[in-house]
């Protein structure tokens, strides 16, 4: 499933063009602003990937998801504070996407080829069952 997200018209070329186009959205209004550019990154892909993924974000929602996946990625495989900011974060996302999964399955037509999301919630294990929505209890 992965693999195909990534090899069709929508894949890989699509995701560059996002990101670039998000990068160029997003130069302009530092000219009056001082910015963080780790924090400004960070959101642009988050954007960019959430667009060509077909999950539609506000401008909040972005920042937040940007927060969370710094956070996944600065406490991997860390002691202490960090990995607990990490495995919050995670499962903060995990609860979001299962929730948007729902919804997705809940009112829209199945439509695999219309986005990495349409792909996703309907995709189908060998045995014919859609994948569990459900995201495994937090244990810290």
């Amino acid at each position: 499933m992965f693999i195909a997200l990534l090899k069709d018209g929508t894949g890989v070329a699509a995701l560059g063009r996002d990101v670039g186009r998000r990068w160029r959205e997003a130069v302009p209004s530092w000219r009056q602003a001082r910015v963080v550019l780790f924090g400004e990154a960070a959101r642009i892909l988050t954007l960019a990937v959430c667009d060509w993924a077909g999950v539609a974000l506000s401008d909040a929602a972005a920042a937040d998801l940007a927060r969370d996946c710094t956070s996944m990625v600065d406490g991997f495989a860390t002691p202490g504070p960090r990995h607990l900011r990490a495995r919050r974060a995670r499962h903060r996302q995990e609860e979001a996407l299962a929730d948007l999964i729902k919804t997705v399955r809940e009112t829209q037509e199945a439509d695999r080829t219309s986005s990495a999301l349409q792909t996703v919630a309907w995709h189908r294990d060998p045995d014919g069952n859609l994948l569990p929505r459900t995201p495994p209890p937090l244990s810290c």
